[in-house]
């Protein structure tokens, strides 16, 4: 979905969830710290949201990135 000058993508799934924080936190799993870190690199943010009944990802990105300098 467009919001302003930005784009917001969000799944959802309706499994049997996991505790966000704790998959956070784990040094073995390193998939969501991934996806965070390449949220960032391109000025976005993530998020999720889990649940027993399912998670909700959440990414936001600009539509426009501002100048990084090298």
């Amino acid at each position: 979905a467009l919001d302003g000058a930005s784009v917001r993508v969000t799944i959802e799934d309706n499994g049997q969830g996991f505790d966000v924080d704790k998959v956070l936190s784990s040094p073995s799993g390193r998939g969501l710290q991934n996806q965070r870190r390449r949220a960032r690199s391109i000025q976005g943010t993530i998020s999720w949201e889990s649940r027993p009944t399912g998670t909700r990802f959440m990414l936001w990105l600009p539509l426009a990135r501002e100048a990084v300098g090298a």
